[in-house]
């Protein structure tokens, strides 16, 4: 029921401390500047998000939120919560499947058209149920339908794929080669639909691959023993010493250990009507209420000079609708567009190291040397 309503309240946008992490959340759900779905409406064109976190669709229950956004059905939607109680990660795959299915439909459909009819009325009209066997085959007896768009396929077409992500997050890079070997054969018959049913849309179709992080495996993970390894549970013992004081936050630290409770649990509590603070991936994500009496950037400063396992290196800070920089140890937050944002940002990156080019013999019938770079360079 908490899923249902998430949707009617703005798609997803608003959600709980134990929301799944599949789900529109944080900076996704606050962004204060127009995103490429954007751009691509201003110029007349068309788009359409399958799973993806967007909300460019302003009400995604009319069709043409629909049209412009996809998103999780009701079994797809099990399928997540699956993924979030890490019961089985083998429900990645059903999730992944329904975002390659329903793009198919929408490269021949409007996405608030398409009518799904199970050879059991007590079935759920579910594109996911429909294509229980991932082969991009409706299973014997489900018919789909739907109407074309008179424009034809969507001019952005936007796929979310989660399993990738979800595994390498549960259990490191050496799950990825398990969905990277499924994804790539169900990528490839999404393509060959594509190129099939549509020869010039392929023809005329530009694929771009895009993530927002990698992985890499943990060797020599860092021994804090005398640090709590939950960096919640140190952010909200930070957000107490900032709302009641030094003294008040330790007798009732006193409290909880006398009496076994949760610290973390019962921070939460007390500070319900004025913050909210939780982790997602790797993020943390604190929220002031409106009308708290929490500045901002101070609460920013003082949470980024804790000391957590580990600690961030800058926070996203929201003021005046536009979001700022602060870097840790700094006093005032910058723009994110300035030199000293990346200045603070760039060598934090862990850019790909590429292999030294190999020289190669230079030919041509002018007269050519070896470049340093390992090209060629003419004379």
């Amino acid at each position: 029921m908490g899923a249902f309503f998430d949707y009617l309240w703005g798609g997803f946008d608003q959600v709980s401390e134990d929301a799944c992490r599949n789900r529109n959340r944080g900076l996704n759900s606050d962004l204060r500047v127009d995103t490429l779905f954007h751009r691509v409406e201003d110029a007349g064109k068309r788009s359409t998000a399958v799973h993806a976190f967007y909300h460019g669709a302003r009400q995604p229950w009319d069709p043409y939120g629909k049209d412009q956004w996809w998103h999780y059905d009701s079994v797809e939607l099990r399928s997540v919560k699956d993924i979030c109680s890490d019961e089985d990660l083998d429900q990645l795959e059903v999730a992944d499947h329904g975002t390659f299915a329903k793009a198919e439909l929408a490269v021949r459909f409007m996405p608030s058209t398409v009518s799904v009819t199970p050879p059991n009325p007590n079935l759920a009209r579910s594109v996911g149920l429909a294509f229980t066997h991932r082969d991009g085959v409706p299973a014997a007896g489900w018919r789909i339908d739907g109407e074309p768009h008179p424009d034809g396929a969507p001019d952005l077409l936007a796929l979310y794929a989660a399993s990738i992500d979800e595994s390498s997050h549960h259990a490191g890079p050496r799950q990825q080669q398990t969905y990277l070997a499924w994804f790539d054969h169900r990528l490839a018959r999404f393509i060959q639909a594509l190129r099939t049913a549509d020869p010039d849309t392929w023809s005329n179709t530009i694929f771009a691959f895009v993530a927002d992080h990698g992985h890499r495996a943990i060797t020599n993970p860092p021994s804090t023993p005398d640090l709590s390894s939950d960096n919640v549970l140190l952010v909200r013992e930070e957000l107490m010493r900032i709302r009641f004081g030094e003294a008040e936050t330790a007798r009732i630290r006193t409290i909880i250990d006398a009496n076994r409770l949760s610290a973390s649990s019962v921070y939460s509590d007390l500070l319900r009507d004025q913050v909210r603070a939780w982790a997602e991936a790797m993020n943390l994500y604190v929220y002031l209420r409106a009308g708290s009496d929490l500045g901002p950037v101070d609460t920013a400063r003082r949470l980024l000079s804790i000391p957590m396992n580990t600690e961030p290196y800058g926070a996203l800070v929201l003021q005046e609708d536009r979001y700022l920089f602060l870097a840790r140890g700094e006093a005032q937050p910058v723009r994110l567009d300035s030199r000293a944002a990346r200045a603070a940002i760039v060598p934090q990156l862990d850019a790909p190291r590429c292999p030294p080019r190999r020289s190669r013999p230079c030919r041509s019938t002018t007269a050519a040397t070896p470049s340093p770079s390992g090209g060629c360079a003419r004379r």
